[in-house]
């Protein structure tokens, strides 16, 4: 159960991975995939756009870091218009131990799925990130 894997922050949420590391997550994005898409329907060169895109989407905010891109998976039934998920997230998430030297380490993670709903969103990352293998993902990074 997500709830058991949460534990609270004063402002965000803290999971532990499969891999057994603890994570917080210190920032979230949630876009509409489709969202620069102005007329027609998907084709299979604005997915790999859209897709290659996202490994450096969150620079502009977060800064450049380590991005890992879970390969989406994609709706082939009409195969002149293969689709994305229809949401694009992305989570800037910290460990307070690094892999193998410095203060910590970070990865920003970035998967497609179907629409929120009412999910909560701990439910969405929890289970977007918990079987990361975080220390072949991420990187360390120096203290302050």
């Amino acid at each position: 159960m997500v709830r058991e894997q949460a534990q609270s922050r004063p402002h965000g949420m803290r999971f532990v991975l499969d891999c057994e590391r603890t994570v917080d997550v210190d920032a979230v994005l949630v876009e509409r995939t489709y969202a620069g898409l102005l007329y027609g329907r998907p084709r299979a060169h604005h997915n790999a756009e859209i897709v290659g895109r996202a490994k450096t989407a969150t620079r502009g905010i977060w800064g450049k870091r380590r991005t890992h891109v879970v390969p989406p998976a994609i709706d082939a039934s009409d195969p002149a218009h293969p689709a994305l998920p229809p949401v694009c997230v992305s989570a800037w998430l910290v460990c307070h131990e690094p892999i193998a030297e410095g203060a910590g380490s970070s990865l920003v993670c970035v998967w497609f799925r179907g629409e929120l709903d009412d999910a909560p969103l701990e439910q969405v990352i929890y289970e977007a990130i918990r079987g990361l293998q975080w220390d072949e993902l991420a990187e360390d990074f120096e203290g302050h």
